[in-house]
């Protein structure tokens, strides 16, 4: 059986700018924190809850406190909510995406398991607006952890609780970021990226697909890594 970790942003959902707009002036109302710098490979942990802990220390001295941290989590999700209230295109699945996913959900030759950078209110919420209907997939997000290399670990485990398995054949990482290459290189995953062909950010690491609508040759393109 292989293991197929999914990002959700930009790999799943085509939400990076809702989710920008939407982090920065929550940053802003909670913090009053502004002048967020938006280059979001820039910072040495891309997740949701590494970069709101530098931002908070950088301006504070110190980092946010629980409830801090839980009131930044509902602001967030509130104006991504209003977001998708007004503007249903916000929060959009990537081409094939649900079907995709659901194929590889059903099949026996593959176990999934969602691997996001985000927080699991949030990931959850865009998924579901977004037609996936994942509540049965295990997840890992930065409520576990603060780096993406833990949040995939983590995200392996309990995809080999749900199976009853000690290992799988192999494990394949889709995501669209550097970071999520970088990370997936870490820890010896094979990484897909999930993007525009044309553009070689990140060199020759992992192969690319530019959507999901061709169930058959992204399968080729999961399998002849």
């Amino acid at each position: 059986m292989e293991l197929i970790l999914l990002d959700v942003d930009g790999t799943l959902v085509d939400t990076m700018r809702l989710d920008t707009v939407c982090f920065v002036q929550a940053m802003s109302d909670v913090f009053g924190i502004t002048g967020v710098d938006t280059e979001w490979g820039a910072y040495q942990e891309t997740t949701d809850s590494a970069v709101l802990g530098y931002l908070v220390e950088r301006a504070n001295g110190r980092g946010p406190t629980p409830e801090q941290i839980a009131t930044m989590k509902h602001r967030f999700l509130e104006l991504l909510e209003r977001s998708v209230q007004e503007d249903k295109s916000a929060c959009r699945p990537i081409p094939g995406g649900p079907a995709f996913v659901r194929m590889l959900v059903d099949s026996p030759a593959f176990s999934v398991a969602i691997a996001t950078g985000g927080w699991e209110e949030s990931a959850r919420f865009k998924l579901e607006r977004a037609g996936y209907g994942l509540s049965d997939v295990p997840l890992a997000s930065s409520n576990d952890a603060s780096s993406r290399t833990a949040i995939l670990t983590i995200a392996v485990e309990r995809a080999r609780a749900k199976t009853e398995t000690r290992s799988f054949e192999g494990i394949t990482y889709i995501g669209d970021g550097e970071w999520d290459a970088r990370a997936a290189s870490s820890l010896g995953y094979r990484f897909v990226r999930r993007g525009d062909p044309a553009l070689s950010m990140f060199g020759r690491i992992g192969n690319v697909v530019r959507d999901f609508q061709d169930f058959d040759s992204v399968l080729r393109t999961i399998v002849d890594l």
